[in-house]
């Protein structure tokens, strides 16, 4: 009779778990992706003289060349391409109404897409408007062994204007990058390293004690 050393069988269970996780994962063409936003922290909550304000939120510009996928994983058999289950514009917009929400502000999705230009602002839009831009949105890996790395890179510019004399009161580009965990399986850890990514970068933005200062003239 032979006898398989115990640290063989470890190894052995290993690799076919491995395996077995790779090729559940190995699904190749155009698969839906549902992103959503994930606080990276707490939203402190709003001073009075801000939460008295109402805000409108523009669906974000989306200027990638490639606009219908955020990302691609390659497998011998082929390429398996994410695919949003809404336009990406729409996406960032709901990210930083539910951030804005957290911070106990009115919010108003406003539906359309604004070029970010004040004197382009609507009359009947509310108090400020927070519209951006979406210069990149990607996630990728290599497959060079059974423990792969995902790479997620976003890059968004983010404007926030009043109608109110149509002026400019902050803009600012948030660049966000995740490009050190490794992973066995793709289907998850490709969307949670976007919605990590992209959310962290909606979450600094409204960081910046300047951005509140601007916001406390809006009225004046």
């Amino acid at each position: 009779m032979t006898r398989i050393r115990s640290g063989n069988v470890r190894f052995l269970i290993l690799v076919l778990g491995s395996l077995a996780a790779l090729w559940g994962c190995a699904r190749t063409g155009v698969l839906p992706i549902d992103l959503s936003y994930t606080p990276s922290a707490p939203a402190a909550k709003a001073e009075p003289d801000v939460a008295r304000l109402t805000f409108g939120v523009a669906q974000f510009v989306d200027n990638r060349q490639q606009k219908e996928f955020v990302a691609e994983i390659p497998w011998p058999s082929g390429v398996a391409q994410y695919k949003p289950t809404k336009l990406l514009g729409a996406i960032i917009a709901e990210a930083v109404g539910k951030r804005l929400e957290a911070a106990g502000l009115k919010v108003v999705q406003l539906g359309e897409t604004w070029n970010l230009e004040p004197g382009s602002l609507k009359d009947n839009w509310p108090d400020v408007v927070i519209g951006g831009r979406i210069d990149q949105f990607w996630a990728t890996t290599n497959t060079d062994d059974t423990i792969h790395k995902v790479d997620a890179d976003v890059s968004l510019h983010m404007v926030v204007a009043t109608p109110r004399g149509k002026r400019a009161l902050y803009e600012k580009g948030i660049i966000g990058r995740a490009d050190d965990t490794r992973f066995v399986s793709y289907v998850s850890q490709v969307k949670s390293a976007l919605n990590n990514t992209y959310s962290a970068s909606v979450d600094e933005f409204f960081k910046d004690s300047l951005l509140m200062r601007q916001l406390r003239t809006v009225g004046r």
